[in-house]
């Protein structure tokens, strides 16, 4: 299962590199949150967080551009946050890639990452970063919890990803404020679009809805803001698009 082999590769990681990540907790900036990422997610129209990762086990190489190249362009075209892979095994990511796609583009990033340790959290916050990927199946017991504290006291928010109806009413004890709606099953990595439509009812009005995976038009974007989606990140469609940034401004509708 890609989920738990993640994971176990996550873990190997952080043991084996862990005099880096107690730097990056001794040197994290704690700073006063001005819930930027939540900000640009919650304005008028709609909005579109896009990622940068150069591959993905769904669909292999996406990407010759840089993160910085994909960074201005999404800039430039009117994206209103970036999503930056920093995993290595699997999307090829890198800690710079996020330090200089979020100098670049200049508004909110999100670090993507198979998060499982406040260490990573405080990576994020050296890094650049205004919020994290929080992958509620990866987090049992009171971990989702104590990472979204973890985040909050670096001044970082949160997004809560799930798939599954039944997690929720477990996101929201713990505490989420931006609960991302995943189609593609990190489990079986198949993509079900009836997930969007079929969890975005259960969710509250004032939890921020972010749909995730198997957004490639305009009209499809149109059919989840109905649904109640606020936001929409997108990933593969863009990497594979010949005009990612036309794709942007295609998805807005600008």
């Amino acid at each position: 299962m890609f989920l738990s082999k993640a994971a176990s590769y996550k873990k190997e990681l952080l043991a084996r590199k862990k005099d880096y990540y107690r730097r990056c907790l001794e040197e994290a900036v704690y700073a006063v949150s001005e819930k930027r990422f939540s900000r640009a997610l919650g304005t008028p129209g709609v909005s579109i967080i896009a990622e940068i990762k150069k591959t993905s086990p769904s669909a292999g190489r996406l990407t010759g551009f840089s993160a910085g190249e994909l960074a201005e362009v999404y800039r430039s075209s009117g994206a209103d946050a970036i999503s930056v892979l920093t995993e290595d095994k699997y999307f090829s990511g890198s800690p710079e890639d996020l330090r200089t796609a979020a100098g670049v583009f200049g508004g909110p990033a999100l670090m993507k990452d198979f998060i499982i340790s406040p260490l990573q959290v405080a990576k994020a916050a050296c890094l650049g970063a205004s919020a994290v990927l929080l992958i509620a199946g990866l987090l049992p017991g009171r971990k989702l919890s104590e990472l979204l504290n973890c985040a909050s006291e670096y001044g970082l928010e949160a997004l809560v990803e799930i798939h599954a109806p039944w997690e929720v009413d477990r996101c929201l004890e713990a505490g989420a404020e931006i609960i991302g709606v995943n189609s593609r099953d990190l489990v079986t990595l198949e993509v079900d679009p009836s997930a969007h439509t079929d969890i975005a009812a259960l969710i509250p009005p004032d939890i921020i809805r972010v749909a995730e995976s198997g957004i490639s038009s305009a009209g499809r974007v149109r059919e989840l803001a109905a649904a109640g989606y606020d936001a929409f990140l997108v990933g593969g469609a863009l990497l594979l698009s010949d005009d990612p940034g036309g794709m942007v401004k295609s998805l807005k509708g600008i």
